[in-house]
């Protein structure tokens, strides 16, 4: 197993629940490891840390004294510490993140083939929260075990509508991929924070289900289609010649680019989370992946893992696979 130090675990396990030590996660403390599935009564407490209050902004008529009281726009501040999120219109209902756990109550059960909560936290610092659900099957392929999930996210600082994302885990190191490893766009169905919003993602556990069906479907075949898809290592210099070239004048850039490579040779011929899958487009994919999430460093307010959920939310991880993907097919298709 292979595991990844944090700079600020402290600001991690009170932004984050997961179920089990997940495969490149440790610490001293995990008290928000959870062998069983994360009771919501857990996550409801974590939210309500996360409380705001909505201010309007008020002027004093200089004229009759009166005061007079904007409502068209008030302020998103934390309870807690009168941290301003940003600002909403009279359009925007004042939601709390207990939307998410009641959403998730409404689809959840206690059955072993039921959906279960198996992560939940916030990011950006209580910006954004999520809540990620799927069921107890690990599913596997190509030697890869993985599980289909569905994550519900909105957000306090207006960066998020309320969002569902769909993806996929894959078990042995945790990284959260695409079910198409970036080929085509992950189904995320969203909708503005309007007064009429609750209405439009109509969300029963029967139609999650069939979605996490067709991501398992979709997953497989990809994956499949990965793994047999030969790579050489001529082939995987020249990509790295690609995104970490060696011939050229920055000294600092170059030193930085050696490092990579390095990483990724290691991380391609000798961990658990590639190496059974070297010589392989799959075994690219995998070591490309879990570098870009946990060997890119921590930033501030952001461990890697925290830093992984959010960028799922919104997307930007999966777009980065598709670039990485077109890439490894243009460089395949030359040499």
């Amino acid at each position: 197993m292979v595991f990844v130090e944090r700079d600020n675990y402290e600001e991690y396990k009170t932004n984050l629940f997961v179920k089990g030590a997940m495969g490149c996660v440790t610490a001293e403390d995990e008290s928000n490891i959870y062998d069983t599935n994360i009771p919501l009564s857990a996550v409801r407490e974590r939210f309500e840390r996360e409380t705001v209050e909505f201010w309007n902004d008020s002027a004093t008529n200089p004229e009759t004294g009166e005061t007079i009281i904007d409502e068209s726009v008030s302020k998103i501040v934390r309870a807690s510490d009168k941290h301003v999120f940003g600002k909403r219109g009279s359009d925007v209902p004042e939601r709390q993140y207990d939307y998410l756990v009641d959403l998730a109550a409404g689809i959840t059960g206690e059955s072993p083939g039921d959906l279960h909560v198996k992560a939940a936290g916030t990011t950006r610092s209580g910006g954004r929260a999520y809540v990620q659900i799927s069921t107890d099957n690990v599913l596997k392929v190509a030697g890869m075990e993985y599980e289909p999930y569905i994550m519900f996210g909105m957000s306090h600082d207006q960066s998020l509508a309320i969002t569902s994302v769909t993806g996929t885990n894959v078990v042995v190191c945790s990284n959260m991929v695409s079910a198409l490893f970036g080929k085509q766009a992950v189904r995320k169905a969203k909708t503005r924070q309007t007064k009429n919003a609750t209405d439009e993602l109509i969300i029963t556990r029967h139609s999650i289900m069939l979605q996490l069906e067709q991501q398992a479907d979709e997953f497989d075949k990809a994956i499949q289609e990965l793994s047999e898809t030969v790579v050489t290592d001529k082939q995987i210099d020249a990509f790295l010649d690609e995104i970490a070239p060696l011939d050229i004048d920055s000294q600092n850039m170059q030193t930085r680019n050696e490092s990579f490579r390095a990483e990724f040779k290691v991380m391609a011929n000798q961990d658990e989370r590639a190496s059974e899958w070297y010589g392989t487009k799959l075994g690219m994919v995998q070591a490309l992946n879990s570098l870009d999430i946990w060997n890119r460093g921590t930033r501030k307010n952001s461990d890697p893992l925290t830093r992984m959920y959010d960028e799922t939310l919104d997307q930007t991880r999966f777009k980065r696979e598709g670039n990485t993907l077109a890439l490894i097919d243009k460089v395949m298709a030359t040499v």
